[in-house]
């Protein structure tokens, strides 16, 4: 019995140490994989109160936890028989360590990554935009080549048109000049036929009342003087 005791104290004590040296913040007894939080004030024989309180519940081993429930340190309790429980450090501060910094790293790696990713696509949209813009420049250019092609056919074949208006036009107006000087020809004829005529007329006249009566009366004095 004095030998239990013994071991069951040594056990106790080794518990104790182990807890304290874990820095742990949290502890959770283990009773059939079902962990139990357990606490004991700040004060002096905190640690052997808390191995005391995880050994009544039947725990089989004490899981030593920060503020972010990682695990620090398993502490493993000895049955009444069995030898001292051994502080199972898995994983350790240092082990911990390392594994947050891993994560960091990843992380870091992961932010280059996107980092690298956003500066590829920024070059491809910049390169897009380059070609989207030179594909407009020579579209405008061409543009306007085709207005200025178009501008300058619209003002040939406008001065074409004016020309033949204008040919046109001279064309109907030496038409209606020469229709003129025909129509005026037939009258111009009649009017001297009418002046021909009255001319004959007057001449009639005058041989009829002035020319006449002195021949007739020639006549008439021949004819009367012959006859006595």
């Amino acid at each position: 019995m004095g030998d239990r005791d013994a071991a069951g104290g040594l056990a106790r004590e080794h518990v104790a140490r182990a807890l304290r040296e874990s820095r742990a913040t949290r502890f959770f007894a283990i009773v059939e994989g079902d962990a139990r939080e357990v606490k004991a004030a700040k004060t002096r024989g905190r640690w052997e109160r808390l191995a005391d309180a995880a050994a009544a519940l039947g725990a089989s081993r004490i899981e030593a936890r920060d503020d972010d429930g990682a695990t620090l340190a398993v502490v493993q309790l000895a049955e009444p028989d069995d030898e001292p429980a051994d502080v199972e450090p898995e994983p350790t501060r240092e082990r911990e360590r390392e594994r947050r910094d891993a994560v960091a790293e990843v992380e870091r790696l992961l932010v280059v990554v996107l980092r690298a990713q956003d500066h590829a696509l920024q070059r491809h949209a910049e390169q897009t935009r380059a070609i989207v813009d030179a594909s407009v420049q020579v579209m405008t250019a061409s543009a306007e080549r085709a207005s200025s092609l178009e501008r300058a056919v619209l003002s040939l074949v406008q001065q074409r048109e004016r020309d033949l208006e204008a040919a046109h036009e001279s064309l109907a107006a030496e038409a209606r000049a020469a229709a003129r000087a025909a129509s005026r020809k037939p009258e111009e004829s009649e009017e001297d036929a009418q002046a021909s005529k009255d001319f004959d007329a007057m001449g009639r006249k005058l041989i009829e009342e002035h020319v006449m009566p002195v021949v007739g009366a020639r006549i008439a004095a021949k004819l009367g003087g012959g006859s006595s």
